[in-house]
């Protein structure tokens, strides 16, 4: 199964930590994708977790149209 969690980036503390280990666990029966909008600590922690990361680090509309993209051409 293929999954797509959305977040703002921004967060630390108990959003990040929760998000984070939610998703390594997650990982291990799914395809994981996390998309940030701002990078930042929250994205470079993924990363460093081996979570697959991409960051639409623009404006909202921007942010929004560049997602949509992705979704088509990984068929989400």
């Amino acid at each position: 199964m293929k999954i797509l969690h959305l977040i703002s980036g921004g967060d630390v503390g108990g959003a990040k930590t929760h998000v984070l280990s939610l998703i390594s666990q997650i990982m291990k029966d799914s395809d994981v994708t996390l998309v940030c909008f701002t990078e930042a600590d929250f994205s470079q922690e993924a990363r460093a977790s081996g979570i697959n990361t991409i960051v639409l680090d623009t404006n909202v509309l921007s942010a929004l149209s560049a997602l949509k993209k992705m979704l088509r051409r990984e068929k989400f």
